[in-house]
């Protein structure tokens, strides 16, 4: 994409076409790493699963000519972080570690820790001047997105006892919810609730 292109389009534009070609990269990847063992791995565990009824070379073999088959094997984009390397591309800001002693985390009274335990937030994504963000880009209604809602109330509410806290919300999901979690959090300074779009316009 052209960088006027790219300018002109609102983040979720961007994250779909990125998403497309992670798609057809992975699609090339597993043609040409068939043999590598992370797919090697898969094939096995398929053949297993069908009591082998389908032969590794069937399976090699359909993968190398076959798209819908290919991309059962290929790596899938919604676990490639896409959308948070997309967020620090565009706001120029540089991802948390989600591990390791430098992980920020909140307790129950507020605190900053590292680790992760009973009653501790999840760790925050990014950092924007003095205020911690956690990133949520999410699409579709379900159980595993409503503890996605959970983990951000759960961030704000703890992290906002004794430091600026933020949450950048995108994706079909939210656009339902943001209103409401701003109204819920109305009263507290210390939350900042927005999305990718409405911080690269403030920093513009």
């Amino acid at each position: 994409m052209k960088e006027r292109e790219v300018t002109n389009m609102t983040y979720e534009q961007i994250l779909e076409q990125k998403t497309l070609e992670a798609r057809n990269n992975n699609l090339l990847q597993v043609r040409r790493e068939y043999k590598k063992d992370w797919v090697q791995e898969k094939i096995h565990s398929y053949c297993k699963r069908w009591d082998g009824k389908f032969t590794i070379a069937e399976i090699e073999e359909s993968i190398l000519n076959n798209d819908i088959i290919a991309s059962m094997f290929a790596k899938d984009p919604s676990k490639q972080n896409i959308s948070e390397k997309l967020v620090g591309e565009i706001l120029n800001i540089t991802k948390l570690p989600a591990v390791g002693k430098n992980c920020i985390r909140f307790t129950a009274e507020g605190d900053i820790v590292s680790n992760s335990g009973v009653n501790v937030s999840k760790s925050a994504d990014f950092k924007i001047g003095d205020t911690y963000y956690t990133q949520k880009y999410t699409k579709e209604e379900g159980g595993a997105q409503d503890n996605q809602y959970n983990d951000v109330v759960d961030f704000l509410t703890k992290g906002s006892i004794k430091h600026k806290v933020g949450a950048i919300l995108n994706g079909a999901y939210w656009h339902q919810r943001i209103n409401g979690l701003r109204e819920y959090f109305r009263d507290n300074p210390n939350v900042h609730i927005t999305n990718v779009d409405e911080l690269r316009r403030n920093n513009e």
